[in-house]
């Protein structure tokens, strides 16, 4: 079981001390990440909020999921580990995220 919950669809005004003092009536609050845009710099709306032990972060789930936070109704669940690509025949990983660039040849006209 994880201790990470996974908090989505609050307020792009939230900050961690809001999060903080939201889950802190659950138990003890190690560590919040807010996700941000790389452009705008500006709240995604979600993140990832750790507890101390896997008891609290399964109440304050339980709990929170569906609640009202800035008038909107935050998703609150227990976060999964990411899966981790499984290699192939010849050892190389899942699929690629980005092709791979080729280099580009001169092409005339005729």
């Amino acid at each position: 079981m994880s201790r990470k919950l996974f908090v989505a669809n609050f307020p792009y005004s939230t900050g961690e001390e809001s999060l903080r003092e939201l889950f802190g009536r659950y138990g003890e609050v190690e560590e919040i990440k807010i996700i941000y845009d790389r452009e705008t710099g500006r709240s995604r709306g979600f993140g990832f909020v750790m507890m101390e032990t896997e008891a609290e972060c399964v109440q304050a789930a339980d709990a929170l999921n569906g609640s009202d936070l800035g008038g909107r109704p935050i998703a609150v669940r227990v976060a999964e580990p990411r899966p981790t690509p499984a290699a192939d025949a010849e050892g190389r990983q899942g699929p690629k995220r980005f092709a791979l660039a080729r280099p580009k040849g001169r092409r005339t006209r005729e």
